[in-house]
């Protein structure tokens, strides 16, 4: 099977999913893996008694839970969801939280604290300006046939950058909901970025991503490296905050973002083949098609991003197709769009699918708005006639 040629172009700020890819699971784990998303609450008096909501995946009616090295009794209310009750600790603590059978286990270290007060979340500033003040992008992508794109099994990014105050969006610069546009080019609200400190900071639970500041086209950018697919946690609450520098004052913001989840179900299921002999199986048609997924309804969009390859070279067109839709578990490619992607004939073709998650939170020290975009999906093959 040809390999397609040159670098695959995703769109931008586009990225992730697991580290093997099945239709019915594309989180890439094993059947019945463990995996802690969130807690609620993750705090409670020394004494006990506080009713706490454990979220995640691959829960089993002998899924055991731990709170340091007490064993609770569970309460197994589905795959997704578990709920006990907090021990009597005696004093004020912070300890481990594992869900585990005899062959799995998930761990959320420092995952619930035993104290008399709530933990202090108070980040100075709460009444928004109505100004934009900066961005964070955090994603992950799994490949169908990484040998056949030249990619690893699957890629985890995460970057911010912050700005003055300005109006504008963020999202005005994407593909408006209900709409295909090849080659789509949107401008950034702002034309500079500015310091705030040496690092920035997404943290969930008590893992902490670290972004390193470098200098960008724009002025001062943050980027993660060597993130894993562990790094990007489904439907997880991550806070942000920055050092401090010359352009920014150090600031936290506690629960800034939630990330997107995946998916499974997607149709036509070819587009998820494997390997190199079965790959390029799915047809699109030139004169429309259709792709749909489950579950639906959770992100505040759906992504589709298709990007064509001559179909006998297997070299990049340069031409990208972007549509943005609701995540209603359904979306239609317009014969129109489709023609302008391939110029009417037969190509290779990427297809990503990405569910997107948009959210906005007030950075304290200036009362602007910090946008948020999380995506996590797949990218597959296919052949369009």
């Amino acid at each position: 099977m040809m390999r397609l040629g040159g670098t695959v172009l995703l769109l931008a700020g586009a990225v992730a999913c697991g580290a093997s890819l099945d239709a019915e699971n594309p989180s890439g784990l094993p059947a019945g893996s463990h995996a802690i998303s969130t807690i609620t609450p993750n705090f409670g008096p020394p004494s006990g008694g506080t009713s706490v909501t454990i979220n995640g995946s691959g829960f089993t009616l002998e899924s055991r839970v731990f709170f340091g090295n007490a064993e609770l009794s569970a309460t197994y209310l589905d795959t997704n969801t578990l709920v006990v009750t907090s021990p009597n600790a005696g004093v004020e603590a912070t300890v481990d939280v594992r869900v585990r059978t005899d062959t799995q286990e998930a761990l959320v270290p420092d995952g619930f604290a035993f104290t008399n007060s709530a933990p202090d979340t108070d980040t100075g500033t709460t009444s928004g300006t109505g100004l934009t003040g900066g961005l964070v992008e955090f994603q992950r992508i799994q490949y169908a046939c990484p040998s056949c794109v030249g990619k690893p099994d699957f890629e985890v990014t995460a970057s911010a950058a912050f700005h003055q105050p300005v109006a504008g969006s963020w999202s005005d610069s994407f593909v408006p909901m209900g709409q295909c546009l090849v080659n789509p080019g949107g401008s950034a609200p702002v034309t500079a970025t500015i310091d705030a400190g040496e690092w920035a900071y997404l943290e969930f639970a008590s893992t902490a991503m670290a972004l390193h500041r470098s200098n960008g086209s724009l002025g001062p950018k943050y980027t993660a490296s060597n993130l894993t697919v562990n790094d990007y946690v489904s439907n997880g609450a991550y806070d942000v905050s920055v050092s401090g520098g010359s352009g920014l004052g150090a600031f936290e913001v506690v629960s800034a973002f939630r990330t997107a989840e995946g998916f499974d179900s997607v149709q036509p299921q070819e587009l998820l083949y494997t390997n190199e002999a079965s790959a390029f199986s799915a047809v699109l048609s030139s004169s429309g098609t259709a792709l749909s997924w489950s579950p639906s309804g959770s992100g505040t969009g759906f992504v589709v991003a298709i990007e064509a390859y001559d179909y006998y070279s297997g070299n990049p067109l340069g031409r990208i197709l972007v549509c943005h839709g609701p995540d209603n578990g359904y979306l239609s490619v317009p014969g129109s769009a489709m023609q302008q992607l391939t110029g009417g004939s037969p190509a290779l073709a990427t297809v990503t699918l990405l569910r997107r998650q948009e959210s906005e939170a007030v950075i304290p020290v200036n009362g602007a708005t910090l946008q948020t975009i999380s995506m996590a999906g797949v990218s597959g093959t296919a052949t369009i006639y």
